[in-house]
């Protein structure tokens, strides 16, 4: 089996607390695949799909929605409860490289997405989660696998990513919610956990003829406006393998899809800061307790552009009763800023799909609303409309046309 792990030198800026000081944290040959490419589209559509009050919610589909990133390769990532089997060999030494990665988390707020789907911030329920995988194998067709889904508490940004190196936040640099482990197994502290799950996995859930299948989970959770939700995921083998002496290859194997927010470069935040959006991995450094992460689970943004495993993907079914009536219509497409970043005035582009009442608000980065303008009852049609923000301050807002929204930067 052809090795196609990465061996990854990382510098990150990040911890449990505020203040952190930049410390150095290696891995080596991670457990992905870069070999098997991975489309975002399924065999029965999109995987982000809108219709009435409702909508599938990835983190990364949103960001390629609004077009804040470009379509990207999604790669297969291996979970596995501890380090004692083989993953693969080393091509040049052929030394095994232990598997090394043991549990995957995705956080995200149903009510600060970066679409702006909600009119104003309100409550959400997410009504199931779809988990894309592959599920290979080659154990005895009697063995039963389990998937264990831990279903996350919402939880303060206690940490973030001290990318100036300065002891201080700043603006975009990645608030997120610190998962705690249990330091013996690959399980994370029970105080936060609300519920798991238990998904049993068959010989009818291969994708031995298909490229993925998706694990779909009714959960119809409550999520109060601005609180987050998430799931952590791991698991559990239903066969005996000898310890640091079997191959993964030999067994039952499975994996779940991971993204870079865009290929080779240093990944940004494009949400609104007290989002809290991340993924997390559960490596061999944290499942062991050493290093810099030996308490808690490794934010999936990391501050280095050869890290592909920035983005996990879960996706979220998500309901409400706040949805404006132009999310649900959808009569506005092709909103377009130009130029951006600007320093004193831009131009508005968009196009009416039918006559409508149009209004236009921007928020900054905290999530508070700074400038309103009523555009009035326009036509159906393109529509261009010169926008003043000079009384704004440098920094990084959400333009939000009705319930269109886009990054705007002002300089």
């Amino acid at each position: 089996m052809k090795n196609f792990g990465l061996y990854l030198v990382l510098v990150l800026f990040t911890g449990v607390t505020f203040g952190q000081v930049p410390l150095n944290l290696e891995f080596n040959n991670l457990t992905i695949r870069e070999d098997l490419e991975v489309d975002l589209i399924q065999p029965s559509g999109q995987l982000q799909i809108r219709s009435y009050g409702d909508m599938w919610f990835n983190l990364s589909s949103n960001l390629v929605e609004i077009g804040e990133i470009p379509n990207g390769i999604l790669f297969p990532v291996s979970i596995f409860p501890d380090s004692t089997i083989i993953w693969d060999f080393d091509q040049l030494s052929d030394q095994p490289i232990f598997a090394s990665i043991h549990g995957l988390a995705d956080v995200i707020n149903p009510s600060r997405t970066p679409s702006g789907w909600l009119d104003e911030w309100g409550n959400t329920v997410v009504d199931s989660i779809l988990i894309p995988y592959l599920y290979v194998r080659n154990s005895n067709t009697s063995v039963v696998d389990t998937v264990l889904i831990d279903f996350l508490k919402s939880e303060p940004l206690t940490s973030y990513f001290d990318i100036n190196g300065n002891s201080a936040y700043d603006d975009g640099e990645f608030k997120h919610m610190s998962i705690k482990h249990t330091g013996t197994t690959d399980a994370i502290v029970s105080d936060q956990v609300f519920r798991t799950d238990t998904i049993l996995l068959t010989v009818n859930d291969s994708t031995y003829d298909v490229k993925i299948k998706e694990l779909i989970i009714d959960v119809n959770d409550s999520v109060a406006a601005g609180n987050r939700y998430g799931v952590y995921i791991r698991f559990n083998p239903g066969y005996e393998w000898k310890a640091n002496d079997d191959t993964l290859s030999n067994y039952n194997e499975f994996m779940m899809l991971a993204r870079e927010q865009v290929k080779g470069e240093t990944p940004k935040m494009i949400w609104s800061e007290d989002a809290g959006f991340c993924s997390y991995i559960n490596d061999v450094s944290t499942r062991y307790n050493f290093g810099l992460f030996a308490s808690s689970l490794i934010p999936g943004v990391i501050q280095n552009p050869g890290f592909p495993i920035e983005h996990i993907q879960v996706v979220y079914k998500l309901t409400t009763t706040a949805l404006s009536v132009n999310e649900i219509d959808g009569f506005i497409e092709g909103v377009a800023i130009f130029p951006n970043p600007v320093r004193k005035s831009t131009q508005l582009n968009f196009k009416l799909m039918k006559t409508n009442q149009v209004d236009l608000k921007i928020y900054n980065s905290l999530g508070t609303l700074v400038l309103q303008k009523d555009l009035g009852l326009l036509n159906t049609g393109h529509h261009i409309h010169k926008l003043n923000v000079s009384q704004l301050p440098a920094g990084f807002y959400i333009l939000r046309v009705n319930n269109i929204s886009q990054k705007l930067v002002v300089k």
